[in-house]
């Protein structure tokens, strides 16, 4: 077992086999018991020595990092620990690939307020199999690349992990300062994401997306053997400028979700809590994440002009967050709520939507007609 935490995003990543994820799920029902992680002999600022399970008084589980003894700390009340290690069983023995986020949100069933993100990768890589077979191969997505370009006469050389992701759902190629990453991270249609940067290391390279292993081995083999970024978006019209361009018909809006969960260096970031509090209310998850100076918005469409029904979301001197109602011609703005958390917040805005908004347009917001 491997255990990451990732200060930036604020979570733990778990990365074990079924046997030792079926132990887990065990020590969590019976309320004791440790864990160790397979980077313990020499853990380091973000490696943790392993879990450590405990009964605890009072209902839910709470997720807690021990920072100075470098262990997650699993505690709670017998019935809300055992839907956690039924979750936790269930991944154990699933055919299929995937992740497990045990994230609170407000009216949770079994986690606690205060409880750390903690992300669980299957035993069989980062998606499901029926998406992505060939990259069910020990060496992930970097090895199915090597492969389908050896299968055409090609050579790409050594593929390498990217930081944050398992083997399967992410792979990349570096050429000096350039790099060529390929994302498997969409779990609900098959989709292969391209991010190549320049030769600078500028990330701001080409982005592409497409469900073709093939076109992506092709797209590399010409990267490895010199091609300039103009060169490939020239000779492969689904490379583009930006992120969001690349994103197929009708995904634009889940992409910009995805990017962002992610922390993706491509698109723009807000508050790591608060994104994932807002996408943890599903009506929300159908409006385009827009976060600038701190504020959150939720936009009705993906491309200028904007258009914004929603309350916006935006922070205190303290931390918090209010949530504030737009104003218009005939309205002022007014705050629906001062001094919220995170979930507080996004469960205002949710329960906050104008009636007939949504779900976000791809493009610009279109212009009314004036009236004669």
């Amino acid at each position: 077992m491997r255990l990451e935490s990732d200060p930036v995003c604020g979570e733990v990543d778990l990365t074990a086999t079924a046997t030792e994820l079926a132990r887990l799920a065990r020590a969590i029902a019976d309320g004791e018991g440790f864990i160790s992680s397979a980077s313990a002999s020499s853990p380091d600022r973000n490696t943790l020595a392993g879990v450590e399970v405990r009964t605890a008084p009072g209902s839910g589980v709470r997720i807690a990092l021990d920072a100075q003894r470098q262990t997650l700390v699993i505690s709670g009340d017998p019935g809300s620990r055992a839907v956690l290690a039924e979750n936790l069983q269930a991944m154990a023995t699933a055919e299929d690939g995937g992740h497990l986020h045990i994230d609170y949100f407000p009216e949770h069933p079994y986690l606690m307020a205060g409880s750390l993100p903690l992300v669980v990768n299957s035993p069989h890589g980062g998606m499901p199999a029926g998406l992505y077979p060939e990259l069910a191969v020990p060496g992930g997505l970097g090895e199915a690349l090597a492969r389908e370009a050896a299968r055409h006469g090609h050579a790409v050389g050594p593929m390498e992990p990217v930081e944050g992701f398992a083997p399967a759902a992410a792979a990349c190629r570096v050429r000096g300062k350039a790099q060529f990453a390929v994302y498997a991270t969409n779990d609900d249609e098959r989709e292969l994401r391209i991010e190549i940067s320049a030769d600078s290391g500028w990330p701001w390279g080409a982005f592409g997306s497409t469900d073709s292993l093939a076109v992506v081995a092709a797209i590399l083999h010409e990267w490895c053997e010199g091609a300039s970024i103009g060169q490939l978006r020239r000779a492969w019209t689904l490379l583009t400028d930006d992120p969001l361009k690349a994103a197929p018909p009708g995904r634009v809006v889940s992409t910009a979700w995805r990017l962002t969960l992610e922390r993706s260096r491509m698109i723009r970031l807000g508050d790591a809590e608060l994104a994932e509090a807002l996408y943890a209310q599903p009506a929300l998850r159908v409006f385009f994440p827009w976060p600038s100076h701190g504020q959150f918005s939720l936009l009705s469409s993906t491309a200028d002009p904007f258009h914004n029904e929603l309350p916006r979301v935006i922070p205190t001197i303290d931390g918090l967050w209010d949530v504030v109602a737009e104003g218009s011609a005939q309205t002022r703005s007014r705050v629906l709520g001062a001094r919220l958390s995170a979930g507080e917040a996004a469960a205002l805005v949710a329960a906050n939507i104008p009636a007939g908004s949504g779900p976000a347009i791809e493009g610009g917001w279109p212009k009314r007609e004036s009236t004669p």
